[in-house]
C-alpha cells in the first residue's frame, strides 16, 4: 500500500481554503506536488509544470511551493544537499534516505512502531512534531552493485 495524501479537498478548494487566488498555474504545480513521489526540488518540479505553462518562471514556482509550504499544503523535506525539496504529503510519515542515489522514499508511518512524541523539558523550545529518517542504500542502487 503507498502512502498519498488524504486531503479530501479538490485542489481549488484546497486553495481558496487557504485564501489564495486559484490561477491555472498554482493549480498545476499544486497538481504536480500531490502527484510527486520522488520528493522534487522546484527546479524537477518547474520542468513539469512548463510542459502545461512554457512562460512559467522557476522564481514563480519556487515562491508558490515556499507558499504551500509555510502554510501547510506541502512540506519541506530533508535532504542530503543544499537543494530544497518537497513533499505533498502532510500526513505524518518517515522517510528512507538512499547515501548512494540521494533518493527520499517514503516509508508507512505502519512499518515503524510509532514512538510518542518525546517530552523534552528545554526552555529553548517546545516539540511540536517529528519525523524518523533512515539512511541506508536503495533496492536500485543494491541491484546496480550486483549486476555485471
Amino acid at each position: 500500500m503507498k502512502l498519498r495524501l488524504q486531503q479530501q479537498k479538490e485542489p481549488s478548494e484546497l486553495l481558496r481554503s487557504h485564501n489564495l487566488r486559484v490561477t491555472p498555474q498554482r493549480l498545476e504545480i499544486l497538481k504536480q506536488i500531490q502527484r510527486s513521489e520522488d520528493h522534487p526540488s522546484a527546479t524537477e518540479l518547474h520542468r513539469k509544470v512548463r510542459r502545461k505553462f512554457p512562460n512559467i518562471s522557476l522564481d514563480t514556482v519556487t515562491r508558490t511551493l515556499e507558499q504551500f509550504a509555510k502554510i501547510g499544503i506541502c512540506r519541506w523535506v530533508e535532504g542530503y544537499d543544499d537543494v530544497r525539496r518537497y513533499d505533498g504529503i502532510i500526513e505524518r510519515h518517515h522517510h528512507f534516505h538512499c547515501i548512494r542515489c540521494k533518493r527520499i522514499l517514503d516509508v508507512q508511518p505502519e512499518a515503524l512502531e510509532e514512538p510518542p512524541l518525546p517530552s523534552v523539558r528545554d526552555e529553548r523550545f517546545k516539540v511540536i512534531d517529528f519525523r524518523i529518517i533512515l539512511e541506508g542504500i536503495c533496492k536500485k542502487c543494491m541491484e546496480r552493485e550486483h549486476d555485471p
